[in-house]
C-alpha cells in the first residue's frame, strides 16, 4: 500500500509539472500571435505603400508619355480667293 501510495504522489508531480509545462506553451505561442499580429499588420502596410508608389509610377510614365507624343499642327494658308469659294458645308 505505502508502495502504491508514493507511486502515486510521483504521478501527481509529474501531472503537475506536465500542467506547469502546457501553461508555459499557451504563453509562449499567446507571445507568438501577438508577434505575428505585429508582423502582418507591418505587411499590410508595406503592401499598401507598394500599392501607392505603383500608382505614383503610373501617373509619371503617363505624364513623360503625354510629354513626348508626337504633336501635329497642319496651318493652312489659302489664297482669299479659294478660301471664300467654299464653305464648310461643300467641302
Amino acid at each position: 500500500m505505502q508502495g502504491q501510495l508514493k507511486t502515486m504522489g510521483e504521478q501527481v508531480k509529474e501531472m503537475r509539472s506536465s500542467g506547469q509545462q502546457t501553461k508555459e506553451l499557451i504563453e509562449q505561442a499567446g507571445r507568438q500571435v501577438e508577434q505575428l499580429t505585429i508582423a502582418a499588420d507591418a505587411a499590410s502596410k508595406s503592401a499598401d505603400a507598394a500599392i501607392r508608389n505603383a500608382e505614383a509610377a503610373k501617373q509619371a510614365v503617363a505624364i513623360v508619355i503625354s510629354k513626348e507624343r508626337a504633336r501635329v499642327s497642319i496651318i493652312a494658308n489659302f489664297p482669299p480667293s479659294l478660301s471664300h469659294s467654299r464653305t464648310d458645308g461643300e467641302i
